[in-house]
């Protein structure tokens, strides 16, 4: 029997050949909010468990991180990030920035005009987390 893509699971766009550093940028916000919105009772209990810090909390937290670790080596190792990026720092920033909004979210939602996991809500999210990604937010400083 042949095996359909179907029934293959989805990769992630970082462990992709050639991956575009605009996709990558986007998949775990995309992955989190699909999942929050999807399972808001799950996701409720696992936002319990992260903030609590306890043994199911840890264990929760190091996965996360270990994803975004992964993704992030493969993406140094392929040339996609600055040479010099501190590798530990920007997979905690990649978990923080993306679980950090949606533990927030009650928080976040009154700063914004569409709630988070609103299909509004998720567009601004991930275009501004693709603009932080690809683009930064300074300014490269100026040549004389």
């Amino acid at each position: 029997m042949s095996s359909s893509s179907a029934t293959q699971p989805r990769r992630s766009p970082a462990s992709r050949p050639n991956a575009n550093p605009d996709q990558v940028a986007t998949d775990l916000s995309n992955r989190i909010a699909t999942f929050a919105r999807s399972n808001p009772d799950l996701f409720a209990y696992v936002r319990r468990a992260l903030l609590e810090g306890d043994e199911t909390g840890r264990l929760l937290f190091d996965g996360l991180v270990g994803v975004a670790r992964a993704q992030i080596e493969f993406l140094h190792g392929a040339g996609a990030l600055h040479e010099d990026l501190d590798l530990d720092w920007a997979a905690l920033h990649e978990v923080l920035l993306n679980v950090g909004v949606m533990l927030l979210e009650g928080l976040v939602n009154r700063h914004l005009e569409d709630p988070i996991l609103s299909d509004e809500g998720l567009l601004r999210f991930r275009d501004a987390m693709t603009n932080l990604h690809v683009r930064g937010i300074f300014r490269a400083p100026a040549t004389d």
